[in-house]
Order: C-alpha cells, then sequence, then structure tokens
C-alpha cells in the first residue's frame, strides 16, 4: 500500500512537470533557452532573482534526500520491503 502511494505520486509529480513544461513550451516555443537564469535581463532584480533560486536549488535537495532517507529506514524497519534507495 505504501509502495503503491509513492508510485502514484512519483507519477502525479513527473505527469504535472511534463503538462507544464509542455504547456509552456507551446507558448513560447523556440524563445525558451536552456537555461533558466540565462533568460533573465540584466537588472538588479535579475541579480536578486538567480540568487533566491539558487539558493532554493542548494536547499531543495537535501530536504528531498533526508526524507527519501527517512522513508527507507522506515519501510526497512517493517521488513516488509526490500531497500528503495542505494547508501
Amino acid at each position: 500500500r505504501i509502495l503503491s502511494a509513492i508510485g502514484w505520486a512519483a507519477g502525479v509529480a513527473c505527469l504535472t512537470n511534463l503538462i507544464i513544461g509542455e504547456a509552456a513550451y507551446a507558448a513560447y516555443g523556440s524563445m525558451i533557452g536552456p537555461d533558466i537564469l540565462a533568460t533573465f535581463p540584466r537588472s538588479t532584480l535579475s541579480t536578486v532573482l538567480r540568487v533566491l533560486i539558487s539558493i532554493l536549488v542548494t536547499f531543495a535537495f537535501p530536504l528531498q534526500a533526508v526524507s527519501a532517507s527517512e522513508t527507507q529506514g522506515r519501510l526497512q524497519q517493517h521488513h516488509a520491503y526490500p531497500s528503495l534507495f542505494i547508501h
């Protein structure tokens, strides 16, 4: 049941990102660059936004990694499921 919920959550997140990406490409086409930070105009506000996005990316991965590690630990405590992640 837990693995089913995890699978559904990952699937919904993937589908949501795919839909948003496709909608953005349909709206803006080739104007979308490979690097979102490079598409910002040169200004003080853009510099502040670049810093904030960098901070967001820096701290988002550890939050997800800790959550995934805790989930793995809880699943392994019950010995009902094999390891989901490689240490």
